[in-house]
């Protein structure tokens, strides 16, 4: 008796992570890049922590073309948060007969993700200890002008029109020369620890999973952080076995600014040398500019968190509980509990300030906080039975999905000094919004396999 790939009637990828670097990569997603074939893996930037975009065979709809992530049963809208670690193996199911069992939501495919187990130790505990640590750099800076260069350069740009040079650009004697990207870039530091146990006996195994993932940005002022715990253990005799699988995971991140022209890395081009970087007598105390240059931000106060402050917090987390009996043989009863919570918070505090042309008066706090719940309850009545050189296999399930959502965002103005919290504020506005999804569905499958003698 024996099954050839072929026989398989859609296309299916598989990889196994020990052949990928999942040590020094954020998500699982930059180890991937490059490895299926069919699969376009595009990274969402360069920004800490950035995630990535997974396309199955290109653009599909000029909608959502992201594909369907399961892993271990669980249905999610990404595998960023995923412990690379803890990742056993990957299956990509390519087409509409692969993966045509999950309906609509399948229709730009379906990755599966397998976590790693616990197996037969006979009682006797695996531990595994990782640490990886990196330094990232800047590849090439550009050749910007420095300040006698761009001193020369705008004041012929501006003779040309018939307007004297810029007051920023004489007297150069007691002007800094600053070159921003030295200043505001720098070699970051990469951590990942990872720590975990597994083992188990006869009838029931285990794992455990820890881990730790911290990564500073190349512009001065970011970080991305990342906690990571998952839990599994399954239990069999018999005819019944049942299993439980956790899966948390915290972030913290501190993003670049991007609510300028050009955004933060737009902000250090655009910035002239001859910019003071500190000055005690302005607000916030830091250098201004003046006359008709470009009006933007100063690059150091963006990052300074008494003056700028910014984070995004994600909780994440994932269970499921499930119980098998075996009816008679081939025919088994699966009963899978799977709810999943995400809450998310956002906050952007603007204290005042005088940068010269720019300037801001009255400190601002915008919080935003978005929370889901998702439960998911699934029975599966399989069976799979060989006949001689045949085989058969057919599914039956009822499923029911309830999902809720809820976001709320809060905004003031006039904070007193050192606080940051919105009921103190005046000129506060506030907006809400929530919806609930309920989803019943039904669905069945049957193959039948004619095998060759």
């Amino acid at each position: 008796m024996y099954r050839k790939k072929a026989d398989l009637t859609g296309s299916v990828a598989n990889i196994n992570t020990e052949k990928l670097n999942t040590q020094s990569n954020a998500n699982i997603g930059q180890a991937l890049q490059g490895k299926i074939a069919g699969v376009d893996i595009v990274s969402q930037g360069g920004a800490p922590g950035s995630g990535t975009r997974i396309m199955v065979r290109g653009i599909g709809t000029l909608n959502n073309a992201s594909p369907l992530y399961i892993v271990d049963g669980m249905y999610m809208n990404s595998i960023d948060h995923i412990n690379p670690n803890d990742i056993a193996s990957i299956d990509v199911l390519k087409d509409a007969s692969s993966a045509a069992i999950y309906g609509s939501r399948a229709a730009n495919g379906v990755i599966i993700v397998t976590t790693k187990e616990g197996s037969n130790t006979e009682g006797k505990p695996i531990i595994d200890l990782s640490v990886n640590l990196g330094i990232s750099t800047a590849s090439k800076f550009l050749d910007m002008l420095d300040a006698k260069g761009w001193a020369e350069v705008t004041t012929i740009a501006r003779q040309a029109i018939g307007k004297p040079a810029l007051d920023m650009a004489t007297d150069l004697a007691n002007k800094p020369d600053n070159d921003w990207q030295d200043i505001m870039f720098r070699p970051a530091l990469m951590q990942n620890y990872n720590l975990s146990v597994k083992g188990g006996g006869k009838y029931s195994t285990y794992y455990t999973g820890l881990g730790y993932f911290n990564q500073d940005g190349i512009v001065k002022g970011t970080n991305y952080q990342r906690y990571n715990i998952q839990s599994k253990n399954d239990y069999k005799r018999g005819i019944f076995s049942a299993g439980t699988n956790l899966i948390i995971s915290f972030s913290h991140d501190k993003p670049l600014h991007q609510e300028l022209r050009g955004g933060m890395i737009g902000t250090i081009l655009q910035s002239v040398p001859t910019l003071e970087k500190y000055d005690d007598t302005r607000e916030g105390g830091y250098g201004g500019t003046y006359g008709d240059v470009v009006n933007i931000p100063h690059p150091l106060a963006i990052i300074d968190d008494n003056i700028m402050d910014r984070y995004n917090e994600n909780v994440k987390i994932f269970a499921n509980l499930y119980a098998q009996i075996e009816l008679f043989k081939g025919l088994k009863y699966k009963l899978n509990l799977t709810p999943d919570f995400s809450f998310e918070r956002y906050k952007n505090y603007l204290n005042k300030y005088d940068f010269g042309l720019a300037t801001n008066s009255i400190t601002q706090l915008t919080e935003r906080q978005r929370r889901r719940r998702n439960i998911l309850v699934e029975n599966l009545l399989t069976f799979d039975r060989t006949f001689g050189e045949h085989k058969i296999s057919a599914l039956a399930g009822y499923t029911y999905q309830d999902s809720r959502f809820r976001h709320i965002q809060a905004y003031g103005e006039g904070l007193p000094p050192g606080i940051r919290r919105n009921r103190c504020s005046h000129n506060q506005s506030q907006q809400r919004r929530q919806f609930m999804e309920k989803c019943p569905y039904l669905y069945s499958r049957t193959r039948i396999l004619f095998l060759p003698k």
